[in-house]
């Protein structure tokens, strides 16, 4: 049952939430640290297509192209920088974080309701 897509979908939102989660309070951790630069990770979905991308397995395959593997390494945000060179902003941590709180909820929901389909095709409640 682990392997079917839906829930691999779900777990790989699920993880990418609690990575940006753990981003979020080193930003904000570090809001008044000189020089520090605030950092997220590449959206959910450039990850999901670089998953499904085309993929030459075989040297005669052409034009498939090679999809990178999602290495979830924090880029650097965009922001202003404050005169001791920080760049972090509350506002725009705390609307990351409720994207992120947003993102989980809904892994939570798509795992939950994929389990639901399955016991109901199995005959049990």
């Amino acid at each position: 049952m682990s392997d079917l897509a839906i829930l691999k979908l779900a777990e790989g939102l699920a993880r990418h939430a609690s990575g940006r989660h753990a981003l979020v309070a080193q930003n904000i951790a570090n809001a008044d640290t000189p020089g520090y630069h605030a950092r997220d990770l590449p959206p959910f979905e450039a990850a999901l297509r670089d998953e499904y991308a085309a993929r030459a397995t075989r040297p005669t395959h052409f034009n498939a192209g090679g999809a990178q593997v999602y290495d979830p390494r924090p880029d650097t945000a965009f922001g202003a920088a404050s005169p001791n060179g920080n760049d972090v902003s509350l506002p725009e941590q705390l609307a990351r974080a409720t994207e992120a709180m947003g993102a989980q909820d809904r892994a939570m929901t798509i795992y939950g309701k994929t389990l639901d389909i399955l016991r109901l095709g199995l005959g049990r409640r």
